[in-house]
């Protein structure tokens, strides 16, 4: 629906689902969790046994679809919807975009972007602003762009 109506609460949401669920949810599998599930751990087994040998020494595999997540495109237009520390080729209608994002949004609330046009048409960035965020400045180059405070409604 986002990528649809261009409306950002949805992204919102699903912001919520991938920081707040989705990393320690259940795999499609039903059998696996991303991270170990110590409910899933039988006590009789462990405590004789406190070398942790059913604890799971890796990572299950991560969320290879995110990409898909973070940008959206439409004709010259490139909307970053998550902020995640992401390297991308994003191809518009006339030319290409690089993007690189360093995100530290969750503990300073800073992102930096880097964007490098290829070619020489019109390209276009649209930020989604988080729903949480109640203050926040864009800058160009060091130069403001955008300060703005979100009033409640």
């Amino acid at each position: 629906m986002a990528q649809i109506t261009k409306d950002a609460s949805y992204m919102d949401v699903v912001e919520r689902a991938l920081y707040n669920t989705l990393l320690s949810g259940i795999a499609q599998d039903g059998k696996s969790f991303f991270y170990v599930n110590p409910l899933e751990v039988w006590p009789d087994n462990c405590i004789d046994r406190t070398s942790k040998e059913h604890v799971k020494p890796v990572r299950q595999k991560t969320l290879a679809s995110m990409g898909q997540y973070i940008y959206f495109t439409d004709k010259n237009t490139a909307y970053v919807n998550l902020y995640i520390s992401n390297e991308a080729q994003i191809e518009l209608e006339e030319g290409a975009l690089k993007i690189q994002i360093e995100s530290d949004l969750t503990n300073t609330g800073h992102i930096r972007m880097a964007i490098t046009p290829d070619g020489e048409g019109e390209h276009r960035l649209a930020l989604r602003i988080p729903d949480y965020v109640k203050t926040y400045t864009i800058k160009r180059d060091g130069k403001i762009l955008r300060n703005a405070r979100i009033s409640q409604s």
